[in-house]
C-alpha cells in the first residue's frame, strides 16, 4: 500500500478555527455542517477567511429544505457540484459535494 506524503488529517470545531490554523492548509473538509440557519452567519465568515487564504473547501451537505438558502451566498466560490443518492435507513438521500474556491 502506498503511503500519501506531505498530507496531515486534523478533526477540528468549525467554530473555533483561525487565520493561523488555515497557514498552509491547501484543503478544508466540511461535512454536514450547514443544519441550522442560525450558523449560516459564522460559517459564512469561515468560509470567506478560506477563500482569502487561498483554501479549497470542499462541503459534502445532505439536500434539506435550507440547504438552497445557504448555499445561494456561495454561488460565486462554487468550482464543482456534484450529487449522489446515499441509501439510509430504507430510502435515498440526496447529498451534495461541492468544491468552493
Amino acid at each position: 500500500m502506498q503511503k500519501l506524503q506531505n498530507v496531515t488529517a486534523t478533526i477540528a470545531d468549525w467554530r473555533s478555527i483561525t487565520p493561523n490554523d488555515l497557514h498552509r492548509k491547501d484543503v478544508l473538509l466540511l461535512s454536514d455542517v450547514n443544519y441550522h440557519p442560525d450558523y449560516f452567519d459564522a460559517l459564512h465568515a469561515l468560509l470567506q477567511l478560506c477563500f482569502k487564504h487561498a483554501v479549497t473547501v470542499i462541503l459534502s451537505t445532505p439536500m434539506r429544505t435550507i440547504t438552497p438558502s445557504f448555499l445561494i451566498r456561495l454561488t460565486q466560490h462554487i468550482v464543482t457540484r456534484n450529487t449522489y443518492l446515499i441509501p439510509h435507513a430504507k430510502s435515498l438521500v440526496e447529498v451534495q459535494v461541492i468544491t468552493l474556491r
